[in-house]
């Protein structure tokens, strides 16, 4: 098995990246979380729009869904990327949607910002540049 620790020695990481990541780790801001969401679009071609942060926590309590490792915006992230890639697919109401993004999140065999480096890695093989500097 493999340990390889701090993921950020495996990316060439700007300046401005590695400021971000020492400010705020590998988690979505609310700003960042806003702008990776309006890049998602759902199965018909609409546009995701991110769900408030309180208004995910009611979901997850109508649920009866608990997160152990939801920081700063990556659950908002997480149910958005839901809406758009499974919602009506795997994903048909909303306590499936709630148990998804807690097994994303939550995930035995996950690591720390892993919302995070999954979509940082769609922006690099899709040459999406991120203006870091505008996040801190």
């Amino acid at each position: 098995m493999c340990d390889c620790g701090d993921l950020t020695k495996f990316y060439v990481l700007s300046r401005e990246m590695r400021k971000y990541l020492a400010t705020y780790g590998p988690h979505f801001t609310k700003e960042l979380c806003e702008d990776a969401v309006s890049m998602m679009e759902d199965r018909d071609g609409n546009r995701v729009r991110p769900i408030e942060k309180k208004a995910l926590g009611e979901l997850l309590e109508r649920a009866g869904v608990k997160l152990e490792h939801d920081t700063l915006h990556d659950g908002v992230y997480v149910h958005s990327m839901g809406l758009a890639d499974y919602w009506g697919s795997s994903i048909n109401d909303e306590t499936s949607l709630a148990r998804y993004v807690k097994d994303y999140l939550d995930d035995p065999d996950g690591y720390e910002g892993i919302a995070f480096w999954r979509w940082y890695g769609d922006c690099c093989k899709k040459g999406i540049v991120i203006d870091w500097e505008s996040y801190y």
